[in-house]
């Protein structure tokens, strides 16, 4: 009996070197939600390598089976269906790309089919390719837009609130029992970047230190929402982008 086909578009987000011709590509399939799968990388042969295609971020079609006696789906066929021209080319958009493939890698599971998270990153992969003025706040807005889609949306809507409530991801008029709470200026700083959309990039931060204090906070804010998570290490190269 031959073993099950799938076939897919998906979204890269992270490869790993398996054995000297073998790499473990961990993806977001449009058919079935994240999942890690081998691939021949064929190093040997130029012309066949695979390699250009398992940039973190990049936008494929995949044809792959499962055989009983394997642990991981084997990709047979994998094809660029979208060409991204500058992503991995233009020194910015590549360390954004880096940070938002780790963050994948620390937030996404293997909960299946998930098309509306599925469509966000495929849509935001395609959006900073083609460049946007303030790039260097993309990956701020692509963190708070992420965990939307997961499901832990903040509530901002009483902005006239003094406090933003990080466990119950809310505003509130009075001092949380606990320390995980935003204040005067980040929050502030937190309720700008919650009313940004992606015409608006460059005036979620306007330097550095701004910049810093946002990834700060959603790191924290993703720490409370999700147990897993353990925090990022690329953000400290990002919080220096001009």
């Amino acid at each position: 009996m031959n073993a099950p086909v799938i076939v897919t578009d998906a979204i890269v987000i992270q490869a790993i070197r398996h054995t000297d011709t073998t790499m473990v590509v961990t993806l977001l399939t449009q058919e079935l939600g994240r999942i890690a799968m081998v691939v021949s990388s064929n190093r040997r042969s130029r012309k066949q390598s695979v390699i250009p295609l398992l940039a973190p971020l990049s936008l494929v079609s995949i044809e792959a089976y499962m055989h009983k006696s394997t642990r991981m789906p084997r990709i047979t066929e994998i094809h660029c269906r979208y060409p991204l021209a500058t992503l991995h080319f233009n020194a910015v958009r590549r360390s954004i790309a880096m940070f938002i493939s780790e963050l994948l890698v620390r937030t996404l599971r293997d909960e299946g089919r998930d098309e509306n998270l599925y469509n966000m990153i495929d849509d935001s992969i395609r959006m900073l390719d083609g460049g946007l003025e303030g790039e260097s706040n993309f990956h701020i807005l692509f963190m708070y837009k992420l965990a939307s889609v997961l499901g832990f949306e903040p509530d901002i809507a009483a902005t006239s609130y003094p406090f933003f409530d990080m466990e119950e991801g809310c505003m509130t008029s009075q001092i949380p029992f606990h320390r995980h709470y935003l204040s005067g200026e980040e929050k502030a700083l937190f309720v700008r970047l919650a009313r940004a959309d992606i015409a608006h990039l460059a005036d979620i931060a306007q330097n550095v230190e701004e910049r810093t204090t946002l990834i700060k906070i959603l790191e924290d804010y993703f720490r409370l929402h999700i147990p897993q998570f353990e925090g990022l290490n690329s953000p400290y190269i990002l919080s220096l982008l001009r």
